[in-house]
């Protein structure tokens, strides 16, 4: 048994859906370590455990594999009562195309912290600076279609990751020019690196010690009222979809 479902939606279902009907002897593999690192589940005594996570979105990992080029995965064993359960794991690794890639070992806690961790950091910075940038470039006066075009939807924000993962993230700033190079370190020092290191700490605490996940099952729980509020903001129309848009239509009116 393979379990893909969303994290929040497990607990509900697995008792009575999925472990009651597994045989002894059997595995039940998981697609994130979630629920497992947080107790929010208790498979039976009589199964293997395994945890295979890919690095990718689903869509992204059924690309690689129709393409022949796998894609990365966390991996690792959380029970073995087959004496079975890491042939039975690499064995699913490889029908997926994750070894055409790599396997990294990991527990689940492991996994579930790494994941959220850079969800809720990496993730918050970075998205979080490109909405201010917006509005403060937008209110400086700078086109709204070039600001968009700038940070992302030229594609060379794409080639900037690509270099990090081909050259090294620190290396691949040879490949910008001087301009770009004294601009980006000289700024960077001037972040005030300590605040953003105390506020990751913090969230990694509120990870680690399971409140997030407590307060994301409430969420579930009460109909997803966050969740709502937040799809309703991206859904709805906002000065950066609307210059996306227009710079999509600038794009496929080209002769």
């Amino acid at each position: 048994m393979f379990v893909l479902l969303p994290d929040e939606v497990i607990p509900a279902v697995f008792e009575c859906d999925i472990a009651a009907r597994m045989r002894a002897g059997a595995a039940v593999a998981f697609g994130s370590g979630y629920c497992l690192a947080f107790q929010l589940i208790r498979p039976p005594d009589h199964v293997d455990v395994l945890l295979l996570a890919p690095r990718l979105a689903g869509r992204q990992a059924r690309t690689r594999y129709q393409a022949g080029e796998g894609f990365w995965a966390l991996v690792g064993v959380e029970a073995d009562r087959s004496g079975q359960a890491q042939r039975r794991l690499l064995g699913l690794a490889e029908g997926l195309g994750v070894l055409r890639a790599g396997a990294v070992e990991m527990t689940a806690a492991g996994e579930a912290a790494l994941d959220l961790f850079v969800e809720q950091t990496v993730g918050a910075l970075l998205g979080t600076a490109m909405l201010v940038a917006f509005d403060v470039g937008s209110q400086a006066g700078i086109p709204p279609e070039v600001l968009v075009m700038e940070m992302y939807m030229s594609g060379e924000m794409e080639g900037v990751f690509r270099s990090f993962r081909e050259t090294g993230f620190l290396r691949a700033s040879e490949e910008h020019g001087p301009t770009a190079l004294f601009g980006g370190i000289t700024r960077t020092f001037e972040i005030d690196r300590e605040a953003i290191a105390a506020s990751f700490r913090t969230i990694l605490g509120d990870i680690t010690s399971g409140a997030f996940a407590r307060r994301f099952q409430e969420e579930a729980q009460n109909g997803y009222p966050m969740l709502t509020v937040a799809r309703e903001m991206t859904r709805g129309a906002s000065p950066i979809t609307d210059a996306e848009e227009r710079l999509r239509r600038l794009m496929q009116s080209r002769p």
